[in-house]
């Protein structure tokens, strides 16, 4: 859950707040050992993504809002570090309505908030993005709706299991009965 980034845009440190969450959680990713499984995001990440964050790889063009977030682009550059994608962003995969924020007249209308990022080699095998329309995580105040993709296919490890794996007896007849 990032901080909120286009009610903060003139409050004093929101910018260097903004900075320091996302460098945070870059520095969070590299500590993973490796090799690692594919970076998947779901998050929250308070920022609307407008036509001129397309620049971006793994950024599509569909359904942008018609001014980016202030601090868009450090999400952008997240995504591109990390060689992530947004289904949601591309008109063959994403069905429906785009906006994942009901909001209050403070903010100015239905944003786009909530992204799932799959790995950028993924990208093809995803069929569908969407928002959950009506999902019920009973709570009392519902503003963000959860959004899904489909992906479809194979996952095939470079590590193949030298053996088949077996049920070692020995501890179970090692141990006295009480």
């Amino acid at each position: 859950h990032a901080p909120l980034s286009w009610d903060n845009k003139h409050q004093e440190g929101a910018e260097e707040i903004t900075y320091a969450f996302w460098e945070k959680l870059k520095e969070a990713l590299a500590k993973r050992a490796k090799p690692h499984a594919p970076l998947f995001f779901l998050g929250d990440a308070n920022l609307e993504l407008s036509l001129a964050q397309t620049c971006y790889e793994g950024i599509g063009q569909h359904q942008p809002a018609k001014e980016g977030t202030h601090y868009a682009g450090i999400f952008g550059e997240f995504l591109e570090q990390h060689h992530l994608a947004l289904p949601c962003t591309y008109r063959k995969i994403h069905q429906g309505q785009r906006h994942t924020f009901k909001t209050t007249l403070k903010y100015g209308g239905p944003r786009r908030l909530d992204y799932i990022a799959v790995p950028k080699t993924w990208l093809a095998a995803t069929t569908k993005s969407l928002v959950l329309e009506h999902f019920d995580a009973y709570t009392v105040i519902y503003d963000h709706k959860p959004v899904a993709v489909e992906i479809k296919g194979s996952i095939l490890s470079r590590q193949a299991l030298e053996k088949t794996p077996r049920l070692d007896k020995r501890w179970i007849q090692s141990r006295v009965e009480e």
